[in-house]
């Protein structure tokens, strides 16, 4: 008579130095899990951090700042870099799962999901703030005429289109941009550097005082902080390891073409009059010349800014639709996009009464403190909770 054996599962023994946990099976790895290279990670958040500060953040860091405006940027930079290092580095403990999904076995469920709630609320907060911006500065110069709500949205219903297509539609349409960005990088300074006061040059060198570049530094934070949405990206992303270094570019790319447009308004305007200017770079734009053909070329440069927030409205509906369709348990985040574009329209539209009662509250000191908290102490936290506990990288996810 045979004998019939029957083979015992096989049971995997802890090492020891690795976290006891249930893995996550093979439907929570993929779901609907698009995957973006380094290299659009970097063009995305090239343009996603450039495309509002290099319209709305010229005038008032030179308010503040002066001639050391850009000093002030340039540490502002650095607290973003800083921000970026953590998020990575928290989403690096699961590389292959969104930090939605781990974060609760870090700081447990009853605490993760009130934090993926603010989290979420807050990134679509950003995107009604961008959108908001955007309406008020082209109906005002451009549109003056239409109501402001068919404006938000025809946006709108881009950015839902967007999010649904999948971060990597956002990511390929950002790839173009920032072509055309590159290019008219180099264009600008060729037909505006012969009207530039170029002795004014020496000022921003000479001029220094340390409570301006911390005052400017704070200020221009809530921009560079906006690297901390890379933590709901880094599951995306293939080849994680070298996620830093890809933020590290996409920050130096979007400082130094922020910081060549300010220094431009300088040499033309000077520090009082581009300080008080609503929009200094619409008028720079305005000195553009090109024979007798092309006598106003700012039209043509608002519609290639219109693509850039288009890309950064997009990134700030998908990170804050993607937290929402995890807390509503949905496998899928595509049926969210329309209905939360319609929020994001109808809170941009009553976010403030006009343009200045807006600024007014972005430069107070509890938005400050609220964006420091979010996109800053919070990764920190995490990870110091991460450590407490034990849980510390294995091996194998320290070499991806």
């Amino acid at each position: 008579m045979g004998c019939v054996t029957a083979e015992l599962p096989h049971v995997p023994v802890n090492a020891g130095n690795q976290p006891l946990r249930q893995p996550f099976d093979s439907k929570e790895r993929s779901g609907y899990m698009e995957r973006i290279t380094q290299s659009q990670l970097m063009r995305l958040f090239t343009i996603f951090l450039f495309s509002s500060p290099v319209i709305f953040l010229i005038a008032p860091m030179t308010e503040i700042g002066g001639f050391q405006a850009w000093i002030g940027l340039v540490v502002s930079y650095a607290q973003g870099l800083l921000v970026a290092y953590f998020s990575i580095k928290l989403g690096r403990i699961e590389p292959t799962v969104q930090w939605f999904k781990f974060g609760g076995r870090i700081v447990g469920k009853w605490i993760h999901v009130p934090i993926v709630l603010m989290i979420s609320l807050f990134s679509i907060y950003l995107s009604s703030i961008a959108l908001r911006r955007y309406i008020d500065f082209f109906a005002s110069i451009y549109m003056p005429d239409t109501p402001t709500w068919v404006l938000g949205i025809v946006i709108a219903i881009c950015a839902a289109l967007a999010v649904r297509s999948g971060l990597e539609a956002i990511a390929r349409f950002a790839g173009s941009v920032f072509f055309l960005t590159i290019l008219f990088g180099i264009l600008v300074p060729f037909f505006v550097g012969k009207e530039l006061q170029t002795d004014m040059a020496v000022a921003f060198v000479s001029h220094y005082d340390f409570k301006q570049i911390m005052l400017t530094s704070v200020y221009a934070f809530p921009w560079c902080g906006e690297m901390f949405f890379v933590l709901i990206l880094v599951a995306n992303v293939k080849e994680p390891r070298k996620t830093m270094r890809s933020m590290l570019i996409a920050a130096l790319l979007s400082m130094m073409f922020i910081i060549m447009t300010w220094l431009f308004c300088m040499m033309l305007f000077g520090p009082k009059l581009t300080g008080h200017l609503t929009y200094p770079v619409l008028e720079m734009l305005r000195f553009i010349r090109i024979g007798d053909f092309l006598e106003n070329v700012d039209p043509l440069l608002v519609s290639w800014w219109t693509l850039c927030m288009l890309v950064k409205v997009s990134l700030f509906l998908y990170t804050g639709t993607l937290g929402i369709s995890y807390l509503l348990n949905m496998r899928d985040y595509r049926p969210l996009s329309f209905s939360l574009s319609i929020f994001m329209t109808g809170l941009a539209m009553g976010i403030a009464s006009n343009y200045g009662e807006l600024e007014e509250f972005l430069k107070s000191l509890p938005w400050t403190v609220i964006i420091y908290t979010l996109e800053l102490l919070l990764p920190v936290v995490y990870l110091i909770v991460y450590r407490l506990r034990g849980r510390k990288l294995s091996p194998e996810q320290q070499n991806k």
